[in-house]
């Protein structure tokens, strides 16, 4: 396995930084492109590479511009919006498809949290590009906290100043009648015990795609930690394997 440094531009000149973990062996290999949640930063899933790495698939992580504390792109969180992110993801999937070393014929996401939504939204909006999409308690309630800020006068989530472009995008989105624009093979992991995030908004989700599994962890809450993690990215390996 090598890792490599990678930087991607927006039209708007902002980069995008990356890090790739690269596979033994010549040739192209399939991808993941791990999306990451509100507020963080890729470094909290590049645990996942060298696994990602040793079952013969390219690792790609990068930082939401703006999108979390810590991050490598440019950007502040006071300048981030869903469809930012959204443009983001876009922009490393296109250049992500070029690399030498990647199959475009074999494109998947991972996204955790919010950056799972975002991840479901871009498959809906580009779904030839897409061969799977895997999510980990994916923020389909963004839009229904976006209201509820609003009627309360609220516009900070965990203490950071939200973008006042941030809610107002996150209510128009109609989440349910978008993502099932996707008709490839979906895969949900999601914790019965995610107060953040219920997981009725998962179930709900898997009624809308046409290819659809719900892996529910019980007694796990949001975002996986230590052996709900590693059985985590097993299983959406596992997954993507079967959809090569």
């Amino acid at each position: 396995m090598r890792q490599e440094q990678l930087r991607f531009a927006k039209k708007n000149g902002m980069k995008i930084a990356a890090t790739a973990f690269i596979p033994e062996g010549e040739g192209k290999h399939p991808v993941i492109i791990f999306t990451h949640g509100f507020g963080g930063n890729c470094k909290e899933l590049m645990e996942h590479g060298p696994a990602v790495a040793d079952a013969g698939m390219v690792g790609i992580f990068f930082d939401f511009c703006g999108g979390g504390i810590g991050i490598d792109s440019d950007g502040i969180m006071a300048e981030m919006t869903v469809q930012t992110e959204i443009e983001d993801l876009e922009v490393v999937m296109d250049e992500v498809v070029k690399l030498p070393y990647v199959d475009p014929d074999r494109v998947f996401f991972l996204g955790e949290s919010m950056g799972g939504m975002v991840a479901a939204l871009v498959a809906a909006k580009r779904p030839t590009l897409l061969k799977g999409l895997v999510m980990w308690y994916p923020a389909f309630v963004v839009p229904d906290d976006a209201r509820k800020r609003c009627e309360s006068g609220v516009h900070s989530v965990f203490g950071v100043e939200l973008n006042p472009k941030f809610d107002e995008g996150a209510m128009a989105i109609d989440v349910y009648g978008t993502i099932g624009g996707y008709k490839g093979p979906v895969k949900i992991l999601h914790g019965n015990r995610d107060t953040m995030v219920p997981l009725s908004y998962s179930e709900r989700a898997v009624e809308v795609y046409e290819q659809a599994e719900l892996e529910v962890f019980r007694g796990t809450e949001h975002v996986f930690e230590d052996r709900d993690r590693e059985r985590a990215l097993e299983s959406s390996i596992a997954f993507m394997k079967t959809k090569m």
